[in-house]
């Protein structure tokens, strides 16, 4: 079989003309190799295409002897013809099944707890976050997360706090601080009760108390901020775009405002209970508490 290209093979095959030993050998292939597969199937399409222009009469031309011959082995093999094809799926069906499990079960890896000042997670024995997907409740203290994609969160409590994705947090209630300074961090999601808010490169906060309202703070960089009625992105009309010491409310019955106090001070002193004076610096870096105005 090394002599032929796929497509040799695969019209082989459909013309019925490989040896009976080797047509195991190309059937596993065809299941196994999505290029010969489709080699087969654009074969069979060109035939399906000849049959229509030809209609009942078999009147080709000289040019077309090898159609001649495909057509009577198609009508001398119908069942073949279509069984053939038919495993062809089949098999390419299981594929793309088995890839789809794969994703949807293969292990959900936790984001690396950098750092935990204080933090208390009910329930679990080593306050530690064990499953990446799991909700996770703190009652004191905070946790600074890295996400595979080198952005760093810190959650102050109490907080309720979900990681859905490699970039993407879902915050239920609590305070939320970001730095998302790589280029794979771009994106990183914050989704709440009240609002989804993009980041396009920055450092933001997100505050979000017990009905749900929230309110989106950018201290450096952009952030797309909209109301999360639907659970999805909203059109771009419906968007703001807050820019460097912007910030926004969002209610959960879809109303929002941006005629809001700067909460620098608030998101300082949510995160400066429970952390050390290095760490303490650092927020104070962050957010700007040396620049704040009303």
């Amino acid at each position: 079989m090394n002599q032929w290209s796929g497509e040799q093979l695969m019209q082989l095959y459909f013309d019925g003309k490989l040896p009976a030993e080797d047509i195991p050998e190309v059937e596993r292939r065809i299941c196994c190799e999505p290029a010969l597969a489709d080699q087969l199937l654009k074969i069979s399409g060109d035939e399906i295409n000849l049959r229509k222009w030809e209609g009942d009469s078999l009147k080709y031309s000289t040019g077309h002897t090898k159609w001649k011959e495909v057509h009577k082995y198609v009508s001398k093999n119908p069942w073949k013809t279509t069984l053939s094809l038919l495993g062809v799926l089949v098999c390419l069906g299981g594929l793309f099944s088995s890839f789809y499990l794969f994703r949807q079960t293969s292990p959900v890896m936790p984001p690396q707890q950098v750092d935990s000042q204080q933090a208390e997670f009910p329930g679990h024995h080593n306050n530690q976050i064990e499953r990446r997907d799991k909700q996770q409740t703190i009652t004191e203290g905070t946790v600074e997360l890295l996400l595979p994609t080198g952005v760093k969160v810190m959650v102050a409590a109490p907080a309720v706090f979900r990681v859905t994705g490699r970039n993407e947090i879902t915050l239920s209630q609590g305070t939320l601080l970001a730095e998302v300074l790589t280029k794979a961090g771009k994106g990183f999601t914050v989704k709440t009760p009240s609002s989804i808010n993009v980041d396009l490169g920055t450092v933001f906060g997100i505050a979000v108390d017990e009905k749900g309202t929230s309110v989106t703070q950018v201290f450096r960089g952009i952030v797309n901020s909209t109301n999360n009625l639907s659970g999805e992105i909203s059109s771009p009309s419906q968007t703001v775009q807050l820019t460097s010491n912007q910030r926004i409310l969002h209610r959960t019955d879809g109303t929002s405002t941006q005629e809001i106090k700067n909460l620098a001070e608030f998101f300082f002193v949510n995160f400066d209970q429970s952390n050390s004076s290095s760490n303490k610096n650092h927020i104070a870096e962050l957010i700007g508490i040396d620049k704040i105005t009303a």
